[in-house]
């Protein structure tokens, strides 16, 4: 399958041996390194949202974050497949993964606020 505009001086995989086990395991522990870590910002502000409550009254009160976060993952998503010239510059990728798990962030508090909270297993004192 062929790309369209390709352009082999902004191709940042030039002179990268896929074909090497050791480059694609450090490519996925890479990835995943990165997955998790989005994973525990969102665990973390999530938490904090749901157990301070001027956090989650605050979203209580600005129901329509669920939306500004839902458009913000759809607008990054729409610059990523559109341009992709963006999603290869290494500086420009970093600023909008970081933009997009902010985004992921206010939807996931926006909608666990309204889950009540069970801690049969909170240690009791």
């Amino acid at each position: 399958m062929r790309r369209v505009n390709y352009d082999s001086d902004e191709d940042h995989t030039e002179g990268t041996d896929w074909g090497d086990e050791g480059t694609r395991r450090h490519f996925i522990s890479k990835v995943l390194t990165i997955i998790a870590f989005q994973m525990a910002f969102t665990a973390a502000i999530t938490c904090g949202v749901l157990f301070i409550d001027p956090a989650k009254s605050f979203f209580l009160q600005y129901w329509y974050m669920c939306y500004i976060g839902t458009g913000g993952m759809i607008v990054i998503s729409f610059i990523l497949y559109c341009c992709r010239s963006l999603a290869r510059h290494p500086i420009v990728g970093s600023v909008l993964l970081f933009l997009y798990t902010i985004f992921a962030t206010i939807l996931v508090c926006s909608v666990t606020v309204y889950y009540e909270i069970n801690l049969d297993f909170w240690p009791a004192s």
